[in-house]
């Protein structure tokens, strides 16, 4: 299963250390005050079968990296500060949590506040684990490996997972644009972690999207086996570059490949958040993830206190076209408007059940 957020050799030197210091007993959480402010301090758990939202909830957001840092959690950041600000919400942000401890750092947050977000479901197993000791409080975990039905998983009543697992959907999108703008008919595509999700979600897509326009298009893949590496993805765009590739998907949490893109007069699209306002004659576009409206809905059962009926409907909520939690907010200034309005009526007939986008696990070249 591959790991979601930005993987660097600080982050796995920082991971170690934090791991040491918690197998020494030194675990501590950062409690709620003003957004981005910490203090340390316990709070007692009480059990009881249904969460209760208290007058003034508080929210421990448990990350992989960085919520100001590279493009994954970031996203969930902007989610996390929005829908905190509308509803009172106290969060602080749980930072470079590692996979040797992450139980341990979601078992704090649980004894800490009152909702527990966590924004990766790479953490899944433990906060399935924590969840169940912690029956009154409430949270709210990320998914994006399929419907939660077909997982085989048993979530407990106090969880309800924001489910990004349409994102194949907007992929296709990004593929068809790019056949319609590539002069060379030659694409590329940098996949951090490889793997049957990859797959399904960003590689699969992009291609069958382009060849959903012209399938005489080649798509050239290089996996990166890491969610953040600069130097080799600046390597791999040159490379591309060399061999007459035009336009690249960047399935990164950086942006590097895209500056050097833009060095070598190629076009990118990249993940997770918006940021073609910063390269607007290099990112063709971002296909965003935008975690904000499922957030509001579930935060909403909580503070109104209508989580009992809305879990009982709602084990997960979906991101989609539709609501605009996934697309294409803006297009840089190399896309037409006939290539505009290409893509809405694509994006129209996905949403209607014209067009379905293939769902395909195995990569064939």
């Amino acid at each position: 299963m591959e790991n979601k957020g930005i993987s660097t050799s600080i982050a796995i030197v920082l991971g170690l250390v934090i791991g040491l210091v918690i197998g020494a007993g030194a675990l501590y959480a950062m409690a709620p005050q003003a957004p981005g402010q910490t203090v340390t301090v316990t709070k007692t758990v009480t059990g009881t079968a249904t969460p209760t939202a208290p007058s003034k909830l508080t929210m421990g957001v448990v990350m992989w990296w960085h919520h100001d840092e590279g493009s994954w959690s970031p996203s969930h950041a902007k989610a996390v500060e929005t829908v905190a600000g509308k509803y009172g919400i106290s969060y602080t942000w749980i930072e470079e949590t590692g996979i040797q401890n992450v139980e341990s750092v979601i078992e704090q947050a649980a004894s800490t506040y009152d909702i527990v977000y966590i924004e990766t479901d790479e953490f899944m197993e433990a906060a399935l684990n924590v969840a169940a000791r912690h029956p009154d409080v409430y949270f709210i975990q990320e998914w994006e490996a399929g419907p939660i039905a077909d997982s085989g998983l048993t979530i407990p009543n106090n969880m309800i997972c924001l489910n990004a697992a349409n994102v194949h959907q907007p992929h296709f999108i990004a593929g068809a644009v790019a056949a319609k703008l590539t002069k060379t008919n030659k694409l590329g595509l940098i996949i951090a972690i490889p793997g049957p999700r990859a797959n399904r979600t960003v590689a699969n897509p992009w291609r069958d999207g382009a060849h959903y326009v012209n399938p005489a298009i080649t798509v050239t893949r290089v996996d990166m086996n890491s969610y953040s590496d600069p130097a080799k993805a600046r390597d791999t765009i040159a490379s591309f570059h060399e061999a007459g590739i035009d336009i690249v998907f960047v399935n990164q949490d950086d942006f590097a490949a895209t500056l050097e893109a833009a060095v070598r007069g190629m076009y990118t699209f990249q993940e997770y958040i918006d940021m073609v306002q910063y390269y607007p004659d290099t990112l063709i576009a971002c296909s965003i993830w935008d975690w904000t409206k499922p957030l509001d809905k579930v935060v909403n059962a909580i503070v109104s206190g209508n989580w009992q009926n809305f879990r009982a409907q709602h084990v997960e909520v979906y991101l989609t076209l539709e609501d605009g939690s996934l697309g294409f907010p803006t297009w840089g200034n190399m896309v037409t408007e006939e290539v505009k309005e290409f893509a809405e009526q694509l994006k129209q007939d996905i949403i209607s059940g014209k067009l379905v986008v293939p769902e395909k696990t195995e990569w064939v070249d």
